[in-house]
């Protein structure tokens, strides 16, 4: 495969309490929450206009480590709708691997349904022909190692190899360990195509083959700009991507 087109998004934060409302304002909270899941909707829509098979889902799709069972059966409700639109999904620092309960349950619902993907082990996988994901869950909420480091350098110009990951590629902090940094440069040590990475929730471009997506909602996290997901198409007739 030559050419490759998916959309890369994050930080979905499903199932956001919405804290900054007072706590008898439950039917505020209550409409803001159903409004954030309708961002699987949107995302959907979006890759079947744009007639896309891959859905790449780079952390924190949940917002909490125990969301409710209606959080979670709606998650799974909507993914599972158009069984041609595939969702690859890594965990996040909010929705870690160490969130045992959350994953035993999402798995469950949807063990029937072919085209939900939760990529817990750092091991290729083939999505397609000729193209490999190469998913970096976080194990738990604090990284220890920069969680792309196991990510084989392989040099093959006829395929295509993707990273996806949750992480800063800059430390903010004076006395951080630079080994919980995503090596900003990955996607060139490791020859990766391109990197899809989540955990800034504005889109930022690192390189010309490491994107944060951003999240499809806006809000002021810490970074500006307009909510966002992004169209990514792989060429490698040109050696060339587009967003």
């Amino acid at each position: 495969m030559s050419k490759f087109t998916f959309i890369h998004t994050s930080d979905l934060h499903l199932g956001k309490k919405f804290k900054s409302f007072p706590d008898d304002d439950s039917e505020t909270r209550s409409k803001l929450r159903s409004a954030r899941s309708n961002i699987l909707d949107n995302l959907k829509k979006a890759a079947e206009e744009n007639e896309i098979k891959h859905i790449l889902l780079a952390g924190d799709t949940f917002d909490a480590e125990i969301p409710s069972e209606q959080v979670i059966s709606q998650t799974v409700d909507k993914m599972k709708e158009n069984d041609a639109v595939h969702w690859w999904i890594i965990t996040g620092n909010h929705d870690s691997l160490d969130a045992e309960i959350l994953w035993e349950k999402f798995k469950k619902k949807c063990e029937s349904f072919s085209n939900i993907h939760l990529l817990e082990d750092h091991k290729e996988n083939k999505i397609e022909n000729d193209v490999i994901l190469y998913p970096c869950s976080l194990k738990s909420r604090r990284i220890s190692e920069d969680p792309t480091k196991w990510i084989p350098d392989r040099d093959n110009p006829n395929i295509i190899r993707i990273g996806l990951a949750h992480g800063t590629t800059r430390n903010f902090s004076s006395g951080g360990d630079s080994n919980e940094i995503i090596n900003p440069d990955r996607a060139n040590e490791s020859k990766l195509n391109y990197l899809a990475l989540g955990d800034w929730h504005g889109h930022t471009k690192i390189n010309e083959n490491t994107y944060y997506s951003g999240t499809p909602e806006y809000d002021n996290f810490v970074h500006s700009g307009y909510g966002t997901c992004l169209k990514v198409t792989i060429n490698l007739e040109d050696d060339k991507n587009s967003y």
